[in-house]
């Protein structure tokens, strides 16, 4: 994972890059003056970076996709609650008729992981009990479980193991895009500090107010208290 290299919030970079963008459009002359490396390009720059950095940050598409696998998860399981409280009813009253004691069942295991939310249990726990309900499906069938009921438990553990499956992989995908975001912003960044550095050697000791506009401690009291806030984002003027 690479390090940040901005001292802020992710979302505070856009933010403040437009500020500053803002600012040093202003005051470019005096740049051009100290060095000839600051010109209108770089606020080419800067705006092509932060509009990627924009779409970045405010992109929630796998954030929302992880939130629904787990509420799905979450969903599952409480279906499972249910079906287990119906295998329970039927297996005490078969229990004299069963070719194994209730307890070898292992449902007490299995609500164990449910309550854990553990998954991998629940399937591996699930599936031998679903071999020895298979075992007795005459003697359950005789005490009224229907002929649905072993499917539809083994398609609710088959679908916890496969939301589990795409839970960790939108848990992947979402630590590869905040990586790739971590690079896009160091490098806006890295557009912005070159600007503020220039600026303490042009205004300081010789105009404090415009000093100011470059100063890291001004330009986040500018964004707050909306860290997303856009100042900048329209406002920049097109580079001819």
């Amino acid at each position: 994972m690479s390090d940040k290299e901005f001292n802020c919030k992710q979302e505070d970079v856009p933010a403040i890059s437009g500020i500053v963008a803002l600012n040093y459009l202003r005051d470019i002359a005096e740049f051009n003056g100290f060095s000839s490396e600051f010109t209108e390009q770089l606020v080419a720059e800067i705006t092509a970076k932060r509009t990627a950095c924009l779409e970045m940050t405010k992109s929630s598409e796998v954030i929302e996709q992880q939130k629904s696998v787990t509420q799905q998860i979450v969903d599952k399981i409480a279906e499972l609650r249910i079906k287990l409280n119906k295998l329970e009813g039927y297996l005490d009253l078969a229990d004299k008729t069963l070719d194994l004691p209730i307890a070898a069942f292992g449902i007490a295991t299995l609500r164990e992981n449910v309550r854990d939310k553990n998954i991998e249990g629940i399937v591996f726990q699930g599936n031998t009990t679903l071999t020895m309900i298979t075992r007795n499906a005459p003697q359950l069938a005789a005490k009224g479980m229907k002929a649905d009921f072993t499917p539809a438990l083994k398609a609710l553990i088959d679908e916890l193991d496969s939301l589990k499956i795409a839970q960790k992989g939108k848990k992947s995908e979402r630590a590869h895009t905040a990586e790739s975001n971590i690079v896009e912003l160091n490098e806006l960044w890295a557009l912005v500090t070159k600007i503020l550095k220039a600026a303490q050697a042009i205004y300081r000791g010789e105009n404090d107010l415009k000093l100011k506009d470059y100063t890291m401690s001004h330009l986040k009291k500018q964004i707050r208290p909306k860290t997303t806030d856009d100042k900048g984002a329209e406002a920049i003027p097109a580079v001819k």
